[in-house]
């Protein structure tokens, strides 16, 4: 199929059917009485922009910006493997795991699958 997928149910299962090291895992979805949840691994420092915040004055260094940019570049490498275009990219939607790796958050209406 082609095109962008809005429905919750079909976006968590597609999501639900990645593993890579740098694309967010999805562990369990339901539906609620007015919402979709989606259960994702944990992501301790939250998203990009507030780790930014959080540190103030401080730049990235660039050992850390290069980072942040292989690791957003792998995963997009692996969604366009898997046919997917992650179509809302920006530092809210990058989540930070505690051991800082990044991992690149997708929602049902920023997902494309050709």
């Amino acid at each position: 199929t082609s095109g962008l997928v809005r429905d919750p149910i079909r976006s968590a299962t597609l999501l639900s059917t990645l593993c890579h090291p740098s694309v967010i895992a999805v562990i369990s979805s339901f539906p609620g009485p007015s919402v979709f949840y989606q259960v994702t691994e944990f992501c301790h420092y939250g998203n990009l922009e507030e780790y930014l915040v959080s540190r103030g004055t401080r730049s990235l260094t660039e050992e850390e910006l290069r980072g942040v940019a292989r690791t957003l570049v792998d995963a997009l490498r692996y969604l366009k493997g898997e046919l997917i275009l992650h179509r809302d990219i920006k530092p809210t939607n990058i989540l930070l795991t505690r051991d800082f790796r990044m991992v690149n958050t997708q929602d049902e209406v920023s997902i494309t699958r050709n």
